[in-house]
Formats: structure tokens, C-alpha cells, sequence
């Protein structure tokens, strides 16, 4: 995490720093702080004063990353990383600044810095999430959980989370490493910015303005990529370096003296309260389906500026600087590199280790282990580093520890993935429960996010005995449709009908409205295109398939799902701001009825297959853990009926309003699945779901019994 560079000074509440000379390269530079103020000051003679208020920025953003993913009700808490990102680019810059770092020489030490203070902290955690994630997670897991140990160790963990993304990518709360992603990103700057500060060296020491005119450039630049590509490419703007760099830069213009300091104390305080507004604003009112990073970005990143920008001269006792200098915050901002470590990890691993649902309880435990953990690494780890002190044989030493357990760690990773997560570990039974996973019908991929052209050209899978002509029915729907295509494809076969199958990722069969992850029409056109085929061919029966709930109502709560939620927007490119639960089932009923009644017509009948129950976490590998370590069966994991209905309740009335009106039948998965108190999620040791709302190819063919009474009334259709 960005931003974590510290010192070990401490003084009393407010206690105000006297400030000590600085040398000409000096002037119209803002004064900086932390650990590398004291390893240049020990090196160069110079020593620029600490800055106990950066120390308390520092806290405040490790607290909002903190308090979001711990879902403690900050719900743009993640703008925490921004902030670091600022911190962190007028730190490094005010460090390269120095005239001893300006040549190759320099750069070389300061990349060797890097290394020594951001590599013994992360290996540490990386070894230890590495033991405990040998004991606590599945085969097909512990692959995964071996590449982003890989990519989070030699920092390039962001664009393999880039490559990633994407519908059936497996969630956020499955990847201890996914934090990584941003400590990626400044090691990639770290070492492409030092580079640059070579090439404009005559430029820097010369204080000249054609060094700060390119910094500027490279900030718009960077600024337009953000804005452009969080509309047409959410992934890549929040992963790529190309995206962030500019909130990185925002710290260095900051360093290099793009604005004079102002010694104006009602000014300063002034815009230390602005800034801290913008960082509060932005982490109590942004929230997942916040368009981010983009022009949102700006908000925090300005905050933080103004923050650092007017803390330089703020009086000791104005509010702001009081609250960033008091004891607490520092105390916390010190160790804020070694929380921002281990605190995921936690949040991913602590449901592993109990296997049950979210609860308080879990939570405190998580925030005291991570609070706890980071004390730990900070005072034996990070410290001795940062100080880097005793003979050269006790750093050769704390050198060669490090080093044996990096590689170590990188050697783990690589371990893992070609032995494929090592499956010799789980019993059979548990095996055969993780195998839900991978379980897909074989050819049902091809029938997976079907391209409109397709559909117009009559290129649709087909469904049952393939010398069965005209086909009879179709099945339409998103991923919970194209789970179901072999227990279609089977029930065909065995009643001697066939028919055709389309499905499209994130795309319920609504017609008139958007869904707000999407960043193009290409679901809209499948779906128009969908509704002409189906028509021009009068298919008797259609099948409509979706996970209704997640476009009507948003994730399921407290779940293990983050980010944007695909909830029903007027159009695409819609503000992703101004979606709403409310809004969104609005839009549902609209879509359905849409749907629904150009559709309808003489002699067709349409099925909606009611959404099957979702669960909290990935059941294969849960149930499979359930059993390995604790010998119990699914009971833990079981959903709720009472809460799978309250969730989808709004679909369920919606749909038999609709009923009174239109020739429709509603498929009745939960009365199926469920008794009075639990929906089952396992069948003679085998798990239903591949993941958390997914039927696999198993549960698919033991759901498809419910249809059996369908297809035979297809059968016997003239």
C-alpha cells in the first residue's frame, strides 16, 4: 500500500515540530516527512522536519480501506488507496529530489531502499497466508491463490487482476492477495518515475518550469486515460498503471513546488478543512456503483493534496492539524503498511477457517487480529528495516533472511500451480464436493454470451435429439441459463424433442432496459435480437433464465460479492451514482413486462424459472473445507428459505401479477430445494452449485426434474 513511509518520532498532542534549515534545491518545496526523510538525512547530512500530520493522513486512509472491507458501513472507504497514492508520490519525489539522488547512483539506492522497505513486511505475510491457505483451501483454489501469491511478490499483481476480470471470474472474498493490486502499482512507478527524474535532471536541479510542464503533461494525460477508460474499460482504469499514475503525480507536482507554500494561517486552516471535507465526503458517500476512478477520483486525490499542500504551515492547534498529529492517528499511521497487509488476507481466510456466515463476532476478531498482527510485523519487521541499523554482519543477515524467505514464497507459488494445488491433501469425499467447481456441461460454453449475428444467422445451440425437427422450445436467459444448458440439453433427449439455446453474461431477458456494469449495448442488441428470432421461428415454449434478484435487488447482503452491482439502468452509460434498489425493481417490473408480452402469443407458453437459492459463499470449496476440517455436513451453508423468499420477493410478486395476465407459468425451483427452514445445496455427496448462485452440470440435471412434467407435455404437442 502506497504511502506507508513512517518515522519513529513521537511528541505529545499538537505538539508543534521546529522547523531546520534547508539547503537552496530546498526552496519553494514544501517540507516532508517519514522514514525517508531520516535514512536521506542520515546519508546527505540533510534533515528535512517530520511531518506528524502526514503520519495521521496515513491513518485516516488505512482506516477508511479498513472500515470498508470489513463492510463496517463506509461504504467509499476504498478511496483510502487514493489517498495513499498521494502521500506516497510527494514522499518518493521529495526523496529523489536530493541532490545525491538525482544521478544513476542515487536511483540505484533508491530502488534498493524500495526493495528493503516494502519486500520484508509483504514477504512475512506472504509466508504465512502461504501455510495457512495449504490448510484451509481447495485444489482448484490454492492454483489461483498460487498465481496472485506469484504476481503479488514480484509486483505485478494489478494487470493479472486485470486479465481477470470478468463475470466468472471468482469473486473478491476468494483472493487473499487481491490488495496487492495497488502496492503493484507504485512499485511499477517507482521504478518508471526515477528513470524520468534522470532524463529531466539538468531541468530539476535547475528548479526549471519545462520539468514541472512535463509533469503536468503526464498528470492530464494519465487524468484523460482514468476518465476515458472507466467507461469504456472499468477494469483496466482501476488496475493499470497508465490510469493511476496521475494521483501518484498529484503527490510529486505537490513535492516538486508547483504551488508556494502559504504561511497564512487562517488560509492554511482554511483549506486543511476543505481537504478533509473532500476525503469524508467522498469515503461516507461513494460507494460500489460509484464510477471509479474517473472524475470521482478527483475528490479524495484533491482532498488528500490540500491536506498535505497546507499542513506544511498549518498552525499546531488548528482543528485539523490537531486531530492529524494526535497520538492515536500517528500511532496507527505508523503501522498502516502492515495493516493494509494483513487485513485482507483475513477477511478472505477467517470464513474459511469458520465456514459459516458473516457475523459481529467474526468481525471483531478480524479487526483485533489485523490490528494486532500489523503491531507485530511493524515493530519486529518494519522497524529494524527502516532503521537499518548494526554491523554489517546483522544487516548481511536480516538481508539473507529476507531473501531466502522471498524466494521461498515465489517457489511456494509456482509449487502450487504445477501441482495443481495439491490434491493429495482431502479425502474423497471432500474431492469429489470440490469438483463442483469445474462442473459444466461440455458444450454449454459455446452456447455462453452468443454474439447478435449469430442469433440472425440462425446460430443458435441446439438442444435434444439432433434429427428432431423444427425445434420446439428455447431457452433465453444470463449465466443462471447457461448453467442449466446440459439438464435442457438431457431432458431433449430423453422425450425425443429438441430445441435451442442463448445465453449472455450479466444480461437477464428484459427488454427496454440496461444493466449498469455494462459499458456497451451489445446485451440490449442480444436481447432484440433474441425476441426476432424467437418470434420469426414461433417457438411454442420459451424458457426464460436469470438470476433475477441481482438486477431487481443488487448483491445478496453480506455476501461475498464487491464491486459494482448489476442493478437496471434507463439506458447504458447511465450514472452508475443514481442506481438504487428502488429505481432498479422499477425497472425490473417494466422489463419483465416488456418482455412478457412481446412475447405472448396464440399457442406459445413462456416459463420463468424462478431463481435457485444463493448462498453466502463458494459451496464446493466450502462444503468440501466443512468436511475436511471439521467433519460436519452442509448444514452451515445452507441459505435460508425465509431470507432467499425476502430476497426475492419483489420478483416473485411481480411475476404473479403477471400471470393474471399474460400466458405465463412460473417454475417453482424453491419448493424444490427447500423445506420450511433451508434450501439443500449438496445431493449424494455431490455439491448443486459451482459456486455461490450457480447450479453445476449436477445440480442443473437434479433441478431439471421439475421440468419433466414440461417437457412432457412438449413431447405429446402436435
Amino acid at each position: 500500500m502506497g504511502g506507508y513511509l513512517t518515522s519513529d518520532q513521537h511528541g505529545g498532542l499538537c505538539a508543534q515540530t521546529e522547523p531546520l534549515p534547508v539547503t537552496k534545491l530546498e526552496l519553494d518545496r514544501p517540507a516532508t516527512g517519514g522514514d525517508l526523510q531520516a535514512e536521506l538525512a542520515n546519508e546527505s547530512g540533510e534533515k528535512p522536519p517530520y511531518r506528524r500530520d502526514i503520519e495521521g493522513l496515513r491513518a485516516i486512509a488505512i482506516l477508511c480501506v479498513v472500515l470498508f472491507h470489513f463492510d463496517l458501513g463506509l461504504t467509499g472507504g476504498y478511496v483510502g488507496v487514493d489517498i495513499f497514492f498521494v502521500i506516497s508520490g510527494y514522499l518518493i519525489t521529495q526523496g529523489l529530489l536530493l541532490p545525491r539522488h538525482l544521478g544513476v547512483r542515487g536511483i540505484l539506492v533508491f530502488w534498493a531502499r524500495r526493495l528493503r522497505r516494502l519486500v520484508p513486511a509483504l514477504v512475512v505475510v506472504s509466508v504465512v497466508t502461504l501455510v495457512v491457505a495449504l490448510l484451509l483451501l481447495m485444489p482448484d483454489e490454492l492454483v489461483a491463490f498460487g498465481k496472485s501469491l506469484q504476481a503479488s511478490d514480484l509486483f505485478y499483481s494489478n494487470y493479472l487482476y486485470y486479465s481477470e476480470a470478468g463475470y466468472f471470474d471468482a469473486p473478491s472474498l476468494t483472493k487473499p492477495f487481491l490488495h496487492t493490486w495497488s502496492l503493484s502499482v507504485e512499485a511499477q512507478f517507482y521504478v518508471a518515475f526515477p528513470l524520468m527524474v534522470i532524463l529531466l535532471r539538468s531541468q530539476l536541479m535547475a528548479r526549471h518550469k519545462g520539468a514541472i510542464a512535463i509533469l503536468c503533461a503526464l498528470f492530464t494525460l494519465s487524468f484523460a486515460a482514468s476518465i476515458a477508460w472507466v467507461r469504456t474499460n472499468p477494469s483496466l482504469a482501476f488496475y493499470a498503471l497508465p490510469a493511476r499514475a496521475w494521483e501518484l503525480l498529484a503527490g510529486s507536482l505537490l513535492a516538486f513546488g508547483v504551488l508556494r507554500a502559504i504561511n497564512n494561517s487562517p488560509a492554511n486552516q482554511l483549506l486543511q478543512a476543505v481537504g478533509m471535507v473532500l476525503v469524508a465526503w467522498s469515503a461516507w458517500f461513494y460507494s460500489a456503483n460509484t464510477p471509479f476512478p474517473g472524475g470521482a477520483a478527483l475528490v479524495p486525490v484533491l482532498g488528500a493534496f490540500l491536506l498535505i499542500y497546507s499542513g506544511q504551515s498549518s498552525p499546531p492547534t488548528a482543528p485539523v492539524s490537531c486531530l492529524l498529529k494526535s497520538k492515536p492517528l500517528v500511532w496507527i499511521g505508523k503501522r498502516a503498511y502492515s495493516l493494509y497487509l494483513w487485513h485482507w488476507p483475513l477477511i478472505v481466510l477467517l470464513p474459511n477457517a469458520f465456514g459459516r456466515e458473516p457475523s459481529p463476532g467474526r468481525t471483531v476478531i478480524g479487526v483485533v487480529l489485523a490490528i494486532g498482527l500489523s503491531d507485530f510485523t511493524y515493530r519486529l519487521v518494519e522497524r529494524p528495516f527502516n532503521r537499518w541499523q548494526g554491523s554489517h554482519r546483522v544487516k548481511l543477515l536480516m538481508i539473507l533472511s529476507v531473501g531466502f524467505l522471498w524466494l521461498a514464497s515465489i517457489l511456494g507459488s509456482v509449487l502450487l500451480q504445477s501441482w495443481r494445488g495439491l490434491p493429495s491433501r482431502l479425502s474423497k469425499e471432500a474431492l469429489v464436493l470440490a469438483a463442483g467447481a469445474r462442473d459444466v456441461a461440455p458444450a454449454a460454453d459455446r452456447c455462453h454470451t452468443v454474439e447478435p449475428t449469430r442469433i440472425q444467422n440462425a446460430d443458435l445451440c441446439k438442444l435434444g435429439a439432433p434429427d428432431v425437427r423444427p425445434a420446439r422450445f428455447v431457452v433465453w436467459g444470463d449465466s443462471h441459463a447457461h448453467a442449466m444448458y446440459g439438464a435442457f440439453d438431457r431432458l431433449a433427449i430423453e422425450y425425443g424433442v429438441s430445441g435451442e439455446h442463448a445465453s449472455y453474461a450479466a444480461c437477464p431477458p428484459l427488454l427496454g432496459v440496461g444493466v449498469a456494469t455494462h459499458t456497451s449495448d451489445a446485451c440490449q442488441r442480444f436481447n432484440a435480437a433474441m425476441l426476432d428470432y424467437i418470434n420469426k421461428h414461433e417457438f411454442r415454449y420459451v424458457f426464460l433464465i436469470a438470476r433475477w434478484s441481482v438486477y431487481s435487488s443488487g448483491h445478496t447482503p453480506n455476501g461475498m460479492e464487491t464491486g459494482p452491482e448489476p442493478l437496471l439502468v434507463e439506458a447504458v452509460g447511465a450514472p452508475r451514482g443514481g442506481v438504487s434498489a428502488t429505481s432498479s425493481q422499477l425497472l425490473f417490473a417494466r422489463g419483465m413486462e416488456q418482455t412478457v408480452s412481446r412475447l405472448a402469443a396464440p399457442g406459445r407458453t413462456i416459463y420463468v424459472v424462478e431463481q435457485v437459492p444463493e448462498a453466502i459463499y463458494p459451496l464446493p470449496s466450502s462444503l468440501a473445507r466443512a468436511t475436511l476440517l471439521f467433519g460436519m455436513g452442509p448444514s452451515g451453508l445452507q441459505p435460508r428459505r425465509q431470507s432467499t423468499e425476502a430476497r426475492q420477493n419483489f420478483v416473485t410478486q411481480t411475476l404473479d401479477i403477471m400471470k393474471d395476465r399474460y400466458r405465463i407459468e412460473i417454475v417453482r425451483t424453491h419448493d424444490f430445494l427447500c423445506d420450511a427452514k433451508t434450501c439443500r445445496v449438496v445431493d449424494a455427496g455431490h455439491s448443486l452449485y459451482r459456486d455461490a448462485d450457480h447450479l453445476s452440470a449436477y445440480g442443473a440435471n437434479v433441478v431439471a426434474s421439475i421440468l419433466a412434467p414440461v417437457f412432457d407435455e412438449i413431447s405429446r404437442a402436435e
